[in-house]
């Protein structure tokens, strides 16, 4: 009974526009996009015809041309199934080129009627009477002819050259617009040039009267065909052209291999002009011939997968890269070299379409093969390959009723089990494929896939007793933030079962140089030019080298990327143009429904959007809210260098009002569409607005560049000029920008009142002074302390006799102070103590004494004014500021001045104050490696804020933070390990972000290690700092990058290790944490570390940077960072083959490491010596190192060892 649909949510139905042997037509109104569109729907939804209306769809999935029908999306509603397609309102070819024409009363009038016929192939088989139906009557309009049939002969090369046949070309299946576009339709008999092969049942598919004869395979129907002498179309109607007729009998020939090509085709339809869509359609599209070139290490990786695969394991692997990077190619490739294994592996290939919304997307066109696969089989072996519960998947995936069996199979009732048994009905299905021969399962594009096939393929591939297989899935890694699929599902992957991430980046330059030589025609050395600057040209783009390739095949002349760009984008349709040029213009991926709004070309925007995406010059990004997206930047900027200057300020001006309309924009994009536009007033006040943005979220570099830009959009007043140049200082030195900073400050300090200008200078001043400037900056800061009557020493021995002075002021007066407000404190106190401030920040860097004499000044001012802030700010100093740099020296004047505080708040019987100079000293202990004494100064702090002070929850989250950072020195890990659960609930508890992620960046991975699962440990760094804020790199960024390096190093990839290091070294750097002694210190124990562990590897060279790093370790004169640079020289001395001297680098290391109370790595050492000394002694060493390790909760001591000492230590014996 023929099934009708009524319309949904989304889709209103407004008329039926006609009606197949497979499916209904209507026109209908899209709700969600505002669009007219031709819905189709399935007549009877049997497995068969459900496959082939999927076909129908996906078969121009890479293919897009004007005259082309647009297909939008395919979707699924219950048991319903239907796709959308662009509306075309023309008339049949046949009407177009005859005017009043008659047509015979057997001939098809139209949809309704319309003759596609499908017979199975027999000795028997006859052809119906419809071929003997043709159009009759009428006068011919040879000028419309030839314009028609060159576009209908561009649609077809431009799917030929897609792979595709449509096997069912006729006039009814042409339409004819008012202006002129012909429009190929019906793509339900579609099948590729080069089928993969199927098991149904061969048949003669399409409308006789218009069939080829190879088209049918059964030799009396050819022999048939051969029979006939057809006279030339001249004959029958000598007002047919005579090229016309003679192109007519040509394409008739019997023999495929006489018949003209495409390329001659068209030659012919134009008389010798130059086509244009079908060369523009080809360019930047591949080609199914493309030689394979490279890529040997992600080929090696593959077939190593595919070999564990075999051995019994269940394989993940996750090809990815970006667009063009040729990872489908690789898979393809590798699955030719997979398939000459013995025996035979089973493989079954499917795609993720971005504009399908079909229930388990992902894995819809692999259950497909494997229903083609189940046909494959014998008969009496399909039952024995089934599970008992095969019904219930077949509810999820219909097409799979087309197997005899599974038809046969009893329906489940009770629905509520229907996805648990689904569910295990698939895994037992793939179990059983994996238990006959080896299983390859290989999805395309999982940007795309949906999470209800992400939970399916979870459980396909959990442990245990999972299929042995190999999981082949391929994403483009610019879509990571997009897609959900990839933000959830891939993750889960990695963590439930052996999944491998397989990068496919640019060719090397002999990669490009080959593939280009193999893509250029000609073997000349003008062919070999041609290559080498294709190649180059390329950027290492497999897409761009095909392209390049093409277009100088095609006669293009120069083949420079910009001009070959220029080229094809000069010969899209004129509304496909202006929307790549918007998008251009944006420089980002530009929100589409800005797009229409700023767009002044009416048309079919999908179909725009089609055309692009197929001829891969941009594509859209997202879901919700889709965006168009540029598909190169090279394609961008070339595209943008073409729009004339005025057309770029229209384009500008109507982006930037779409944008400010739409209420979603970017402050900073819609300010650089009003400047682009010439607007400066409006670019200006929607800069400003970013730049608040920017600061809010801490973002001050980009903060500073937008007050930048805000101040030379336009004239200001004097108090503006002073406002924006105060921000842009702010800005500047919050991002460590000092010299700029200095220089914004002084700037607004020439439109400011004296005493705004005062405060300004003195600012300028301690900028320059903390970044090194000391002429400019002493010059500011003597006319600062002019302005409230001090001066700089003139010499050392001044400020010395200065710093006694005021030491025994503070001495007489005590460090004791009355709170009082700012506001109740003279200005020219608060200004006179700021200098001293900055002179005394400014100054200690550079001089000491006369930083020392100004900071005991500003102790003193700061105790007398009774402001906390400041008063708070000058004791701090006291302790920790001569810490960071480490040192015997500076660690010996922290000891004094904590000391002397400490006295102090005691004698003060402060024991807020006591409590918090107890920590400061033990975080100065922490700074200079000293981790029991850190540890009881913190532990002893923390006891006398929690028990006699309250609101120091601060404080004592700080100090738990510090005793597991010392905890975990000290290779104290049970102590560690049974304090985490508390600290971190009770954190997590209060929403203290900063402490909970501590924890799991650096505490919990360090657990994990411990527990034998690196993967674990470095996937819990790695979602932690996710979560953490991406702008700069903070002490949490360091401390997740040290836990993801040690969980590479202990999984033996030191490679990896250094590849991090390296990835994050300007970050690192940029922060200027390395300026603290203590993580330098352990950067290069890391680093040394990881270059070893490399070297194990094989990247011997690795073992120079170990010996360099050794070396800056023992000059850093600090004791615990001695006993770990003769760590690494053993480990280098046994990688170089010299027993003796790792052995004594390892007895001399042991001992200092015990006095540094770095107990975990003085273990390793013990470990790896016994392994040296082998023996009883030897093993009587590894077997105590074991113990210890174990009673620190360590699962495997060995891996342990070798993560904190690596080197190619001899087996125990």
């Amino acid at each position: 009974m023929q099934r009708e649909f009524t319309g949904n949510a989304r889709f209103e139905i407004r008329r039926r526009l006609g009606s197949g042997g497979f499916g209904i037509v209507y026109e209908a109104f899209d709700r969600e996009r505002h669009l007219p569109v031709a819905l189709k729907t399935l007549r009877h939804v049997d497995p068969a015809a459900l496959y082939r209306f999927k076909q129908e769809f996906r078969s121009l999935t890479d293919v897009a041309h004007p005259n082309l029908v647009t297909l939008y999306e395919l979707l699924s509603e219950g048991d319903e199934w239907f796709f959308t397609m662009e509306l075309v309102h023309g008339v049949p070819f046949t009407e177009h080129v005859r005017w009043n024409t008659i047509v015979a009363q057997t001939a098809s009038p139209g949809a309704d009627d319309a003759v596609t016929h499908t017979v199975r192939i027999s000795s028997g088989c006859v052809w119906p009477d419809a071929a003997k139906r043709i159009p009759i009557g009428g006068i011919l309009d040879v000028a419309r002819l030839r314009h028609a049939l060159a576009q209908v002969a561009e649609a077809i090369c431009a799917i030929h050259e897609a792979g595709i046949l449509h096997r069912d070309i006729k006039p009814s299946n042409v339409l004819i617009t008012p202006e002129g576009r012909a429009v190929l339709l019906d793509f339900g008999l579609v099948s590729e040039v080069r089928p993969t092969g199927s098991a149904r049942e061969a048949r003669i598919a399409g409308t006789p009267a218009y069939m080829s004869p190879e088209q049918a395979s059964g030799e009396e129907l050819l022999a048939e065909a051969r029979a006939r002498t057809l006279a030339p179309p001249i004959d029958l109607d000598p007002r047919v052209p005579a090229d016309l007729s003679a192109l007519c009998t040509d394409l008739l020939q019997e023999n495929p291999e006489a018949r003209p090509t495409d390329a001659e085709v068209l030659k012919r339809l134009t008389q010798g002009a130059s086509p244009s869509t079908i060369a523009a359609a080809a360019v930047f599209s591949g080609r199914p011939d493309s030689p394979f070139i490279g890529r040997e290490r992600q080929l090696d990786a593959l077939l190593s997968a595919f070999d564990d695969s075999r051995g019994g394991k269940t394989i993940v692997a996750f090809v990815r890269g970006r667009s063009g990077m040729g990872k489908t190619a690789l898979v393809q490739r590798f699955l030719q070299q997979a398939r000459q294994a013995t025996p035979t592996p089973v493989v079954l290939m499917g795609r993720c379409y971005e504009r399908e919304s079909v229930p388990f997307k992902a894995l819809d066109s692999l259950v497909d093969a494997f229903a083609f696969h189940l046909q494959n089989l014998p008969r009496d072996e399909v039952p024995h390959a089934l599970p008992a519960d095969v019904a219930a998947l077949a509810r999820l995936f219909p097409v799979l009723r087309d197997v005899d069996a599974v038809a046969n199979a009893p329906s489940m009732i009770d629905s509520q089990e229907l996805r648990r048994r689904a569910f295990a009905s698939f895994r037992a299905l793939m179990s059983a494929l994996a238990a006959r021969r080896p299983l390859v399962l290989f999805i395309d594009d999982l940007q795309w896939g949906d999470l209800d096939s992400g939970a399916l393929i979870a459980d396909l591939v959990r442990p245990p007793n999972a299929p042995r297989l190999l999981l082949i899935g391929t994403y483009r890694i610019e879509e990571a933030d997009t897609s959900a699929f990839l933000r959830t599902v891939v993750p889960a992957l990695r963590l439930a079962t052996d999944a491998r991430d397989i990068d496919v980046g640019e060719l090397t330059p002999d990669e490009s140089l080959r593939l280009a030589l193999a893509m250029t025609r000609g073997n000349d050395s003008a062919a070999a030019a041609r290559a080498r600057v294709i190649a180059e040209e390329s950027g290492g783009s497999p897409f761009f080298i095909d392209g390049l390739a093409r277009y100088a095949d095609e006669g293009g002349g120069a083949v420079r990327l910009e001009q070959v760009i220029d080229a094809r984008v000069s010969q899209l349709p004129y509304a496909a143009k202006h929307l790549l040029e918007l998008a251009a213009l944006t420089g980002q991926p530009l929100d589409l429904r800005v797009a229409a709004a700023a767009s002044t070309v009416e048309g079919d925007q999908q179909q725009m959007l089609r055309l692009l995406h197929v001829r891969r010059l941009a594509r859209t990004r997202g879901t919700e809210w889709p965006a168009l997206e540029i598909y190169h930047d090279r394609i961008r900027e070339s595209v943008a260098a073409h729009i004339p200057q005025d057309m770029a300020r229209s384009y500008h001006r109507r982006l930037a009002e779409a944008w400010e309309a739409s209420g979603r924009g970017d402050p900073e994009v819609v300010a650089t569409h009003h400047e682009a536009a010439g607007r400066a007033d409006r670019a200006a006040h929607f800069a400003s607005l970013a730049a608040i943005r920017a600061e809010d979220a801490l973002a001050f570099d980009r903060a500073a560049r937008l007050y930048r830009w805000v101040i030379d959009l336009g004239e200001h007043a004097p108090e503006e000029k002073r406002r924006l140049r105060t921000k842009l200082g702010h800005a500047l030195a919050n991002a460590g920008r000092g010299d700029q900073a200095a220089n914004a400050f002084l700037a607004a300090a020439q439109h400011a009142t004296a005493d705004e200008a005062a405060d300004l200078e003195r600012r300028a001043a301690e900028q320059l002074l903390r970044i090194g400037k000391i002429d400019e900056g002493l010059a500011v800061l003597r006319t600062v302390l002019g302005r409230v009557g001090l001066k700089i020493a003139p010499t050392p021995t001044t400020a010395l006799l200065s710093i006694v002075a005021h030491r025994a002021l503070i001495g007489l007066r005590g460090l004791g102070f009355r709170d009082r407000p700012a506001s109740d404190v003279p200005p020219a106190t608060l200004r006179r103590l700021d200098a001293c401030w900055t002179a005394a920040v400014g100054l200690s860097m550079v001089d000491t004494i006369r930083g020392t004499d100004f900071q005991q000044r500003n102790l003193l001012l700061a105790l007398r004014a009774g402001e906390p802030y400041r008063a708070a700010l000058a004791l701090a100093m006291q302790i920790p500021n001569t810490s960071f740099a480490g040192g015997a020296r500076r660690l010996a004047r922290t000891e004094r001045l904590g000391q002397n505080i400490m006295q102090l708040a005691e004698r003060m019987n402060h024991p807020h104050a006591l409590g918090l100079a107890m920590m400061n000293v033990g975080i100065a202990y922490r700074l200079h490696g000293r981790y029991r004494q850190s540890l009881d100064h913190i532990e002893r702090g923390a006891a006398i804020l929690q028990d006699r002070c309250t609101g120091v929850t601060w404080e004592l989250e700080g100090a738990r933070i510090m005793t597991l950072e010392n905890l975990l020195w000290l290779g104290e890990w049970k102590d560690m390990f049974q304090r985490l659960p508390e600290f971190l609930q009770e954190a997590e508890a209060r929403g203290d972000v900063y402490g909970a992620t501590y924890m799991r960046v650096r505490i919990l991975p360090m657990q994990w290690l411990a527990q034998d699962r690196p993967d674990e440990a470095r996937d819990e760094a790695r979602h932690a700092i996710a979560r953490w804020s991406a702008q700069g790199f903070h002490l949490q960024h360091y401390n997740a990058l040290f836990s993801q390096v040690d969980a590479d190093l202990y999984s033996g990839d030191g490679a990896a290790g250094i590849d991090r290091l390296a990835r994050s070294a300007t970050d690192l750097r940029r922060s200027m944490l390395m300026r603290l002694q203590a993580v330098r210190i352990e950067f290069l124990c890391l680093r040394a570390r990881a270059s070893i562990t490399a070297a194990l590897q094989g990247q011997t060279r690795m073992l120079r940077l170990a010996a360099r790093d050794a070396q800056r370790l023992e000059r850093t004169r600090a004791p615990w960072a001695e006993g770990l640079a003769c760590l690494i020289r053993a480990g280098v001395a046994s990688m170089r083959g010299d027993a003796r001297k790792a052995a004594a680098q390892l007895a001399d290391a042991e001992p200092r490491l015990s006095a540094s109370d770095l107990s975990h790595f003085a273990t390793a050492c013990r470990r790896c010596r016994g392994e040296l000394v082998g023996g009883r002694e030897g093993r009587a060493l590894v077997e105590d190192a074991d113990r210890w390790f174990t009673d620190q909760h360590v699962v495997n001591p060995e891996r342990m060892a070798g993560l904190l000492a690596p080197g190619a230590w001899s087996p125990a014996t």
